[in-house]
């Protein structure tokens, strides 16, 4: 992966699949930030990816996120703590 901003950082991020389809996905992401050694777990629970986004906030853990466009363009969406914004990154 290039051109991660610093929160992509060692540390435990999570990675939250949006719909059920992506959840391959965000396996293979997080495998993919696993090899470039990073702590990285996909959060593939099927549940509402505020709920998740939500979660992960209120534990201060780091999240990327990934649904059909962001598999489709081999991207993940990293969001900052308490951010509205987003920033997609190709791995």
């Amino acid at each position: 992966m290039r051109a991660l901003p610093a929160m992509a950082g060692p540390g435990a991020d999570r990675g939250a699949s949006i719909v059920t389809d992506a959840a391959p996905y965000a396996e293979e992401a997080a495998a993919a930030f696993r090899a470039a050694g990073l702590a990285v777990n996909a959060d593939t629970r099927n549940e509402k990816i505020n709920a998740k986004v939500r979660e992960h906030s209120l534990a201060h853990v780091p999240c990327w996120r990934g649904g059909a466009p962001e598999a489709e363009n081999r991207q993940v969406a990293l969001r900052r703590l308490a951010a509205r914004t987003r920033r997609c990154v190709a791995g």
